[in-house]
């Protein structure tokens, strides 16, 4: 597994279609702020991480102020949970 933070939109839209958990839905939608503000850089920071296969399987976003770095969110599908990927994530936030 392997932490990037770059990702295209074909493959941003494929990973958000996997995100079936009632809680993640709003999350899942490509015309959510998170995601609008992707290309932009300005507000956030994205780290993503990806399989042997070059699959997106978990996703880790950052709040951007001025006066501080907020974790906004990390989701990891669920098929690849239990598997260190949550634990990896916030060690690249801190």
């Amino acid at each position: 597994m392997k932490i990037v933070k770059t990702i295209n939109l074909e493959r941003l839209k494929n990973f958000l279609s996997q995100i079936k958990e009632k809680d993640f839905i709003k999350i899942a939608k490509i015309n959510n702020e998170t995601w609008r503000n992707y290309r932009s850089k300005k507000k956030f920071f994205y780290y993503f991480v990806i399989d042997k296969e070059k699959n997106y399987v978990a996703s880790m976003v950052v709040l951007k102020t001025s006066y501080s770095n907020h974790l906004y969110f990390i989701y990891v599908l669920k098929r690849y949970r239990s598997a260190g990927l949550g634990t990896k994530l916030l060690k690249k936030f801190f």
